[in-house]
């Protein structure tokens, strides 16, 4: 997630509110987390303030990590994440990746939200959209907690 973002992060947040209210009693399981990919807001603040903004923290179990730009983008690395970074007022364009890690901490699934976007460049997620990427990411979320 771009701590900054305005378009699609703010989307994706919806989708794991939405997923983390469909998880029921297994939500007690499920770990959310994102880092951080502006390089140019990489502060705890940062984060923290997008966390409370999009209501994140309503997730007991959310994190956002952040850190010194080299650990960052080690993570960027190993995540297959690219970053494209466009100024301290621009949202960075970045790959958007869910990852789903089994409590061994292997990687079971990968999903890619399906954002379109329109001719003037804002990304848009229907409604209906983000409610079934939500029940997605509960669904793949709970099957690895049983």
């Amino acid at each position: 997630m771009d701590s900054r973002c305005t378009t699609i992060c703010p989307l994706v947040s919806e989708e794991f509110i939405a997923a983390h209210h469909d998880l029921g009693p297994s939500a007690a399981k499920v770990v959310f987390a994102a880092v951080n990919v502006n390089p140019y807001h990489a502060a705890v603040r940062d984060v923290a303030q997008f966390s409370t903004e999009h209501q994140l923290t309503s997730i007991p179990r959310w994190h956002f990590f952040t850190g010194p730009i080299p650990r960052l983008q080690a993570v960027w690395r190993g995540y297959n994440i690219e970053v494209q970074p466009r100024g301290p007022q621009a949202d960075t364009i970045h790959t958007s990746a869910v990852y789903f890690i089994d409590p061994q901490g292997r990687e079971r699934y990968l999903a890619t939200p399906m954002v379109d976007s329109t001719k003037a460049g804002a990304a848009y997620l229907p409604v209906g959209q983000i409610a079934a990427w939500g029940s997605g990411i509960a669904l793949a979320a709970r099957s690895l907690t049983s």
